[in-house]
């Protein structure tokens, strides 16, 4: 799994000790971007934004859980540029897209390259059917869906060596999930299921499928009355094993813990900055078949 939630600790001044139960509300709502950028809070009809993430490969987990730390001479780093996209369609109902740019570099103690190119596209939905702030004793409920288009470039058609101008999966996947979030004074509190399922694809004449993933996310972030936020979260994510011509491939299934931190703090009533640091715990049993990273984003976020 290439994306991995964020870690980082920011510096916040804390606002106005006392202010209306609206300006709270809308606290709430920036406390929850602070966990997915491309989120409207209430009253924001567009949002358009970038993002830049850098994240370095620093081991690996093995098919028995095993971690590795990185080989000497050996090294992974990679990039992304986002533009990010959202639109309010009903008070309730929200739309978003994410079109990446990525590059790659990896090096080993024979060569390095340098490779990159669009990813794939990503467009999803949200509808709260009850929003967090509106009753006290209930939690927000929101239901999520999604679909990832493969325009990056897949492995099978890398140019280089190392394959960094590999960008995408090649396959169409759909995504469903369901959130919750709760507020607690100053603290909101969400909880989120996710659903991903990669559509078959061929390659070189044979037919392959990517297990269904799902991943949980659970975060709590604290509110300032500025409309700033912090947050802290925990995700895990576990794929089944892959299917070639029919036939499932054993010890192919793939999983990982991540760990992070966000930060939101509005620069202007229509421009808020985030940023975030992220990892990968290195320890055995925290993953399967997968890479360990450390990293961190920026992104700028202009809302109307």
């Amino acid at each position: 799994m290439r994306r991995f939630r964020s870690t980082f600790v920011s510096l916040l001044v804390l606002g106005a000790v006392l202010a209306p139960e609206e300006v709270f509300a809308q606290a709430c709502c920036a406390a929850a971007s602070a966990v997915t950028p491309a989120r409207l809070s209430r009253g924001e009809r567009v949002l358009v934004g970038t993002e830049l993430r850098v994240q370095a490969v620093v081991g690996s987990y093995g098919a028995d859980g095993r971690y590795s730390a990185a080989p000497q001479g050996a090294s992974e780093t990679g990039f992304a540029e986002s533009l990010l996209i959202a639109a309010r369609v009903t008070q309730r109902l929200q739309l978003a897209g994410v079109v990446p740019w990525q590059e790659t570099r990896r090096v080993t103690p024979n060569r390095a390259e340098l490779g990159g190119g669009f990813g794939d596209l990503n467009l999803g939905a949200r509808y709260d059917f009850v929003q967090q702030d509106e009753h006290r004793r209930w939690p927000g409920v929101a239901l999520l869906a999604g679909i990832s288009f493969p325009v990056g470039r897949p492995p099978e058609l890398a140019r280089g060596p190392l394959a960094t101008d590999a960008t995408g999966i090649g396959a169409f996947q759909l995504h469903a999930a369901a959130g919750l979030e709760k507020r607690f004074g100053h603290w909101l509190v969400g909880a989120t299921g996710l659903l991903a399922q990669r559509l078959p694809r061929s390659v070189g004449g044979t037919d392959t499928t990517l297990g269904t993933q799902f991943s949980g996310l659970i975060n709590a972030s604290y509110l300032f009355l500025n409309l700033a936020a912090v947050a802290a979260q925990a995700s895990w994510s576990s794929e089944g094993d892959a299917t070639i011509d029919g036939a499932k491939q054993r010890n192919t299934g793939r999983s990982v813990l991540n760990l992070g931190a966000s930060g939101v703090v509005p620069l202007s009533p229509r421009v808020r900055l985030q940023t975030s640091l992220f990892f990968t715990p290195p320890a055995s049993s925290l993953g399967r078949n997968q890479n360990a990273v450390a990293g961190a984003t920026v992104a700028a976020l202009f809302v109307f």
